[in-house]
């Protein structure tokens, strides 16, 4: 039975099927056949061993608990030195408020003041639904998956290994893929393409896709580019916020993917 078990099954569901024999003899085999069945299991965990080494070995893989899509990058660098984040994503809330502050309340502050009674037939800002579920909704929403996206991802990683998905003797192979994909996440020159980006192709498709045909709170008709002093702030800053780190979220899907075909290869 012992050798039938392992020619069917394989190495990789070899502890499934130790624990699996633990149940079945021990709950339905009467008192005389307990010591045979005892002895029947020690000698095919032993085997198991064999085949996939100890079934209580710890992996020791470091380097797998330092993988991250989202700790890494001039950006985060940053935040760390303006202590609006901590070395695993600490202080949420600073950055919430932090972007928030950046983002909108300068919009606010700059269309209020700058309203008058020759500008009551423009689009208000506080009717401008959009601008606000923008920066006080998706922003914060953005921003806050970075901490979801890192506690859920780093164990995925480690499981990998630890569920023998990748075997002990492909670890050089997957652990080429864990540095390729930290590089690429730490990389400067994608970060700066990502800003040059925004501020080129981001700037010309908001300038191409925005028809002004009545005066609103951030621009005045007869161009697109004869912007209120809210409106400035509204073009240069505020939507290029949203803009870059929407990217950098399509930049980690690309690294994640990316990853998991060159995983897919030491599997």
């Amino acid at each position: 039975m012992e050798i039938a078990l392992l020619n069917a099954e394989g190495p990789h569901n070899l502890y499934t099927s130790a624990n699996r024999l633990d149940f079945v003899w021990f709950g339905s085999l009467p008192d005389s056949g307990l010591c045979l069945a005892s002895v029947v299991l020690i000698v095919l965990r032993e085997r198991v061993s064999l085949i996939c080494g100890p079934m209580t070995e710890p992996i020791s893989l470091p380097e797998l608990d330092d993988f991250s899509l989202v700790l890494g990058g001039p950006i985060f660098q940053l935040f760390r030195r303006s202590h609006l984040t901590g070395d695993g994503l600490e202080l949420l809330h600073r950055r919430i408020i932090f972007s928030t502050l950046v983002a909108w309340l300068p919009l606010l502050i700059l269309a209020t003041a700058g309203s008058s009674p020759a500008s009551v037939s423009r689009v208000s800002f506080f009717h401008d639904v959009e601008v606000h579920v923008r920066f006080l909704i998706a922003l914060p929403v953005l921003i806050g998956a970075e901490l979801l996206v890192h506690s859920r991802i780093r164990p995925v990683v480690r499981r990998f290994v630890e569920r023998r998905i990748v075997l002990p003797e492909d670890l050089p192979r997957y652990y080429a893929a864990i540095q390729s994909a930290v590089r690429l996440r730490n990389s400067i020159v994608l970060e700066i393409s990502l800003l040059i980006f925004v501020y080129t192709f981001g700037l010309w498709l908001w300038s191409n896709r925005v028809a002004l045909d009545t005066s609103t709170w951030y621009a005045q008709p007869g161009g697109r580019w004869h912007l209120t002093r809210a409106g400035f702030w509204y073009v240069f800053v505020s939507i290029p916020i949203v803009q870059f780190i929407l990217l950098r979220w399509y930049m980690r899907l690309f690294i994640w993917f990316r990853f998991c075909g060159k995983s897919q290869e030491s599997i």
